[in-house]
């Protein structure tokens, strides 16, 4: 076999070179051609390609009298697997146009130019290659593939020319040309992945901006945030038009919710219908069919599901639609169609993650409105009830009074917040505080009497119940019993004037039959008694009557027989004095519980007086009775109806308990609401990961392979795409920790805080040494803290004082702690970050805490605005507070507290 000469391997050299170079030139002003119109750009394209083509043919390997070799048929090759059919045939046209204005064997050349240009058009279409995915392997082999079919061609020449020419080009053209073809295969493929990887950033973001747009957009109803949704969802795949319409899997009915703008402007049906059976539905009811995306990039085919549309309906040529699952449900069925080109895989998973991050804010919104009706209810309960009604922490913090309790005790709101302990505070020295304590701890229910000095200085005796709600809080119940007190020293005295009147009556009695010769003065004494007796009898406002018990031969009482009932007692009873007065109870009454018997057979043999409240199922009233014996065998009552008081304490008690389960409720809600938006951030910020870490990668390899080979400004291109990559997995990472925040366990035991922040300054300390900052520490106590996240807290403040005081000459961090007593034996306990750095204006203090809220240029100080979040949910999470003080250039101080006011103390 002939061997090259220097000069022909030197031409080959130079063509690949020439060939590389080229592909560099077009790789980094590509970008300037985003001419609108498809094929347009293909043209165009192709035209550019075949004047590269021309190029190559420029600089040329001449082997004999018109026979030229050059790298044409690396060019076209992988103009066919990378560009497609049209730019390739137009760069085909014209490189074998210009081949036969060269003359010679012309025939030979343009044969080369045709059949590499159409394998690697075939090679794209028959292998329906993933170009971002291709092999290096693969590359290589098909060089070789299309440089055979190259090298056979040579046979187009006389059989004397050919063999010589073969066996001199052969080896190095298999050497050297698939290599080429590998190379510059390569170049191409890594500028796909780079578009690829700029477009799916774009994406990410628009898919980003949209969702918070969404959260953010402030709805009046559900039909105007849905109605924003859908119009993101179109904006957000490039769409003309979309469309919602409600499902039911109960009734297999579809139920149109609402077009796009764009689809109003257009639709023209005269009376659009509204509901649809799923049996009836055509195409767009495939989704619910078959329970996944429906995607037609050729609406105009035939399609065995296709029922036409009515008059004035706008016309589709493309179509997604997607199936929203709520619960494994199938809730709504969102389309949108008119895409500029095909729908993919991409813009399936783009809008079903959009329409379920939009259906569960709606269910997060209808929760809000309904914890805010359930608000509103309680409130309206609260203040209403009769009853004063006090809410309070067991430290007395976080006063809630209804209207009544301030109305009863003639405070006002503000005052009984403010001082609410001293106003209901029990000084009676006998009461056993700690043993109350235990029991009310205990889920026990105690109700007491004493009496409160209003603010106007008077004396009301009060009823209180006093017992612990399901959130920890303590509720009192006051009720005013200063007319039942009065009442009942009535009833004592009335008792004591009926005893008297009756021990009065009998000595006249006696009296009348021992002393004959005073028959006048003892008759007309016993009228007066008799008369005064039956006055007050008559007049008194509760129910007397007078018994005799009735018992059977072993002693027991029986049944008990009416001898004198007052007006009161029949109205209060419902029977008749005329009806009654000598008959037994049993005859009056006879279902009677035989409890009252027992009890009033007690009083009567014994002489024991009883006072107890009951009720009688037989009349159907509450009665407060006080029993006593005039003498033995005969007990009288006196009675009041409680019915009422009753009622009312039983409904105080349904509301306490509806109190409760709606507090339960909301409750449950809230963290079921809270539990849906960790798990939503967490995803988000989980998906963003994965293209990030593809862009930074394909990045980091161009730079370090091709570097040399690429222009500085191209170079720093690369560098900012890598810069910008990192600091938004940065960010990606801070919204991870942030979601993790709320599904972490709170692990609380006591800690050095010292300790803790001696370990935070070591994580820091070649910052700290690097910038020379003075740190003091001051006071930094024991207290009780989950020490993970208090490092945490101390990591993520001192970190924000060292990045905000790096411009000071001398800068310096305080961190301490501070024990504080107030007046009226109050205290006040925080521990608190100091830096002189650069500050902040305190008109934007309500953004300090807010995810992503920044108060500085990111050119200035770096960082992803999610740090001093991540510290207010760390607290919030000990039910603590933080807030910070600052002046702008004199530096910022952070404050914060660890739930109970005493911690760290």
């Amino acid at each position: 076999m002939m061997k090259m000469n220097n000069s022909s391997i030197l031409a080959l050299v130079q063509n690949a070179a020439l060939l590389l170079a080229m592909a560099v030139i077009f790789d980094t002003t590509v970008q300037i051609w985003k001419i609108k119109g498809k094929k347009f750009r293909q043209v165009l394209l192709g035209f550019l390609l075949g004047g590269i083509g021309v190029v190559l043919m420029n600089t040329p390997w001449i082997y004999g009298e018109g026979l030229i070799f050059d790298t044409r048929s690396i060019l076209l090759g992988l103009a066919g697997v990378f560009f497609g059919s049209i730019p390739t045939l137009i760069a085909m046209m014209v490189t074998a146009v210009y081949r036969f204005a060269q003359g010679g064997a012309y025939l030979t050349g343009i044969s080369v130019i045709i059949a590499t240009s159409l394998l690697g058009i075939g090679w794209r279409k028959l292998q329906k290659l993933d170009l971002l995915n291709l092999k290096w392997w693969q590359l290589y082999l098909y060089g070789v593939f299309i440089h055979i079919v190259m090298l056979l061609l040579m046979f187009t020449q006389p059989i004397n020319v050919a063999l010589p020419l073969l066996s001199k080009i052969s080896l190095p053209v298999i050497i050297i040309y698939p290599g080429a073809t590998l190379l510059l295969g390569l170049l191409m493929q890594n500028r796909m992945r780079r578009e690829f990887g700029m477009l799916e950033i774009q994406k990410s973001r628009s898919r980003f901006k949209s969702m918070v747009d969404i959260l953010q957009y402030p709805t009046e109803n559900y039909h105007s945030f849905i109605l924003f949704a859908l119009e993101e969802a179109v904006k957000l795949m490039e769409s003309e038009l979309g469309f919602i319409f409600y499902y039911s899997e109960e009734t297999n009915r579809f139920t149109f919710n609402s077009w796009s703008k764009n689809a109003l402007d257009i639709n023209n049906i005269p009376a659009p219908q509204t509901i649809f059976e799923l049996e009836k539905a055509g195409i767009w009811g495939e989704p619910v069919r078959k329970r996944k995306p429906i995607v037609i990039n050729d609406f105009k085919k035939d399609h065995l599901l296709k029922k036409g549309f009515p008059n004035g309906h706008p016309n589709v040529f493309r179509l997604l639609e997607i199936p929203v699952f709520i619960d494994n449900k199938i809730v709504a069925v969102v389309g949108v169609a008119n895409k500029a080109i095909d729908y993919d895989d991409v813009d399936v998973d783009q809008i079903t993650l959009l329409m379920e991050m939009v259906w569960k804010a709606i269910d997060r919104k209808q929760v809000i409105e309904n914890l805010r009706v359930s608000e509103e209810n309680y409130r309206q309960l609260f203040n209403q009830a009769v009853d004063g009604i006090f809410i309070a922490n067991p430290d007395g913090s976080n006063v809630d009074v209804n209207e009544s309790g301030c109305s009863m005790l003639g405070y006002t709101l503000e005052e009984m917040q403010k001082n609410f302990k001293v106003i209901l505070a029990d000084n009676d020295p006998s009461v056993d505080v700690e043993k109350l304590t235990k029991e009310i701890f205990s889920g026990q229910r105690i109700i007491s009497e004493r009496s409160i000095r209003t603010k106007s200085g008077n004396l009301i005796d009060v009823e209180i119940t006093t017992q612990m709600l399901s959130d920890g809080r303590i509720q009192k119940v006051v009720r005013n019993i200063t007319e039942r007190k009065k009442a009942d020293l009535t009833v004592m005295q009335t008792q004591l004037e009926l005893k008297a009147l009756l021990n009065t009556s009998d000595n006249s009695r006696k009296a009348l039959l021992s002393v004959i010769e005073d028959q006048k003065e003892i008759e007309e004494a016993l009228r007066k008694s008799e008369k005064s007796y039956r006055s007050l009898f008559e007049n008194i406002t509760q129910g007397f009557a007078l018994h005799k018990m009735i018992l059977d031969n072993s002693g027991n009482p029986v049944n008990y027989q009416f001898l004198a009932v007052n007006p009161a007692y029949e109205k209060m009873t419902g029977l008749s004095a005329q009806k009654i007065i000598g008959q037994t109870v049993l005859t009056a009454l006879p279902d009677l519980e035989t409890k009252w018997i027992e009890i009033f057979g007690e009083v009567a043999k014994t002489g024991v007086p009883k006072h107890f409240e009951d009720y009688t199922a037989t009349i159907g009233k509450y009665y407060d009775v006080t029993a006593f014996c005039p003498e033995l065998g005969f007990f009288a009552v006196v009675i009041s109806d409680i019915t009422e008081r009753k009622k009312y304490e039983l409904e105080i008690q349904n509301f306490n308990l509806v109190l409760e389960n709606r507090v339960k409720d909301r409750t449950a809600e809230l963290e079921n609401a809270n539990h849906e938006l960790e798990s939503f951030s967490y995803s988000i910020s989980h998906d963003l990961r994965a293209p990030l870490r593809s862009i930074h990668g394909f990045a980091q390899i161009i730079m370090e392979e091709y570097s040399e080979n690429l222009e500085p400004e191209v170079t720093r291109y690369f560098d900012l795409i890598r810069k910008n990559a990192t600091m938004m997995g940065n960010l990606v990472d801070d919204l991870l920790n942030f979601s993790r925040l709320g599904r972490q366990a709170l692990n609380k035991i006591k800690v050095d805080s010292n300790s803790i922040v001696q370990e935070a300054l070591g994580s820091l300390q070649s910052e700290i040494d690097t910038r020379k900052i003075k740190i003091t520490l001051t006071g930094l106590p024991v207290c009780e803290a989950d020490p993970t996240l208090l490092r945490q807290i101390f990591v993520n403040l001192i970190s924000n004082s060292i990045k905000f005081s790096r411009k000071q000459l001398e800068p310096s961090i305080e961190i301490g702690y501070k024990y504080q007593v107030i007046e009226d034996g109050l205290s006040h306990a925080y521990f608190f970050v100091k830096d002189n750095g650069v500050g902040f204006d305190m008109k934007f203090y309500d953004k300090l805490f807010g995810v992503f809220q920044r108060l500085h240029r990111a050119e200035d100080y770096e960082g992803t605005g999610v740090g001093l979040a991540i510290v207010e949910r760390i607290v919030k999470k000990h039910d603590g507070n933080i807030w910070a003080e600052s002046v702008v250039g004199e530096g910022t101080t952070f404050y914060f507290t660890l739930g109970d006011p005493d911690n760290g103390k």
